[in-house]
C-alpha cells in the first residue's frame, strides 16, 4: 500500500516505505534470515540516502536507524567487524537523537573495542 502511495506522492510516502523495509529487515534478521534482512535493509538505504542528503535534519535519525539495522544484520550473519563497522560509523554521522547515537556508539565499541567514536 505504501509503495503504491509513494508512486503518487514520493515525498510524503517514501520514508514510510523505507520504515516498513527496515522493520522487515529487523524481523528477518532476528529470525536468522540474514540474506533477506540484508535485501530489505539495502533497499531502505537506497530510498533514504537521497532523502537524507537533501534534508539531513529531517531524515537523519531514520537513515541512522536503517544503517544501524544493516550493521546489526551483518553482525548477526557472522560477518567480520570490518563489514559491520562502516554501517555503524555512517549511522553515527547521520544520527541526531542522543539515545540513538549512544546505541550506535555502544555497537561500535562492541565491534571494535577501544575505538574512538
Amino acid at each position: 500500500i505504501r509503495r503504491k502511495l509513494a508512486e503518487t506522492n514520493p515525498e510524503a510516502y517514501l520514508p514510510a516505505v523505507a520504515n516498513t523495509l527496515n522493520n522487515l529487515a529487523v524481523l528477518y534478521g532476528s529470525t536468522g534470515r540474514t540474506d533477506t534482512a540484508r535485501t530489505y535493509s539495502t533497499e531502505a538505504t537506497e530510498i533514504l540516502e537521497p532523502l537524507w542528503q537533501a534534508n539531513p535534519e529531517l531524515h537523519g535519525n531514520q537513515f541512522a536507524r536503517n544503517l544501524l539495522t544493516s550493521a546489526l544484520v551483518s553482525k548477526t550473519a557472522g560477518r567480520s567487524a570490518d563489514e559491520s563497522l562502516p554501517f555503524a560509523y555512517r549511522a553515527l554521522d547521520a544520527a541526531y537523537d542522543l539515545a540513538l547515537r549512544q546505541s550506535i556508539e555502544e555497537l561500535i565499541e562492541e565491534l571494535h573495542p577501544g575505538s574512538q567514536s
